[in-house]
């Protein structure tokens, strides 16, 4: 939802991407918001305590 507001509109409810790949930043490549992931445990928080 919030990278729609930073590609380019393609077709109905189609919206792209350039992204790069950090070992190959000289290589974009078209990716669609739809197909983007997330890090899994990004907002997770940290313990003292082993659990």
């Amino acid at each position: 939802m919030y990278l729609r507001h930073f590609a380019q509109h393609r077709a109905r409810r189609q919206y792209e991407l350039r992204a790069r790949r950090i070992d190959k930043l000289d290589l974009p490549f078209p990716v669609m918001t739809a197909s983007i992931g997330a890090e899994g445990g990004f907002y997770w928080g940290t313990t003292l305590e082993p659990s």
